[in-house]
């Protein structure tokens, strides 16, 4: 019965965000954490690296076991080393050391579980009408992975949340400010948790998520310096 009221809820929500009501405080209870579960199937990892998301991570089971399975777990995902010739790779950034084959969290906020109509296994994107969500070459949304009609959907670029790109200069110190890229958007941001002498060099990956006091964006964890 914990099941079906927490499915209903989920449904309510889901009902709210195809019909355009889906503000911040519905985004965050739809997508929960900052941080989802992947299983590494490349060597191990250290934290604070990145890591490509190439699916889900129990691909054959039935979508309402996925759904159950998201409902219960939160969202569960395969992860692997970025290749260097896919630009369309979604990245993440490993939160914790992660052993080949084991589990871990990664920096992936904003991954929302969604109904979407599918219907072509190539297409990377969602977008939306009148009649709902459906998969396309092009949208708001990237469709992380999907089982039937229950997906994974990540916002594309704008959105709230956290968002993963790259700094274009170097920073140094926490009220130093820089610009991330993000899908070609730029986003000026400080960075908190460098302290004493720490910088991140231009052309790192780094996590970024808008305090809601300031509306600053902030660079809230970084990949590691070599």
């Amino acid at each position: 019965m914990t099941n079906l009221i927490r499915r209903d809820e989920l449904n309510k929500m889901l009902s709210e965000w195809k019909s355009g009501v889906f503000g911040k405080y519905a985004q965050q209870k739809i997508s929960g954490r900052g941080t989802v579960l992947v299983y590494n199937e490349g060597p191990d990892i250290l934290a604070g690296l990145p890591l490509a998301v190439s699916g889900r991570m129990f691909p054959d089971v039935s979508e309402e076991d996925a759904i159950t399975e998201y409902l219960t777990y939160g969202v569960q995902l395969s992860g692997k080393y970025p290749a260097d010739d896919d630009p369309d790779q979604i990245l993440a950034i490993t939160a914790e050391p992660i052993y080949s084959g084991r589990l871990g969290r990664v920096w992936l906020g904003g991954v929302i579980g969604a109904s979407v109509n599918v219907s072509d296994e190539t297409h990377k994107y969602v977008d939306c009408d009148s009649s709902g969500l459906f998969s396309a070459d092009s949208g708001p949304f990237r469709l992380v992975a999907h089982v039937g009609s229950f997906a994974f959907i990540l916002p594309n670029s704008t959105g709230g949340g956290h968002l993963v790109g790259k700094t274009t200069t170097t920073i140094s110190g926490p009220s130093a400010i820089t610009n991330v890229s993000v899908d070609d958007q730029k986003y000026e941001c400080n960075c908190p948790i460098l302290t004493g002498s720490g910088k991140i060099s231009a052309g790192k990956l780094v996590v970024i998520s808008r305090n809601m006091k300031t509306g600053d964006w902030q660079i809230i964890a970084a990949e590691c310096e070599s």
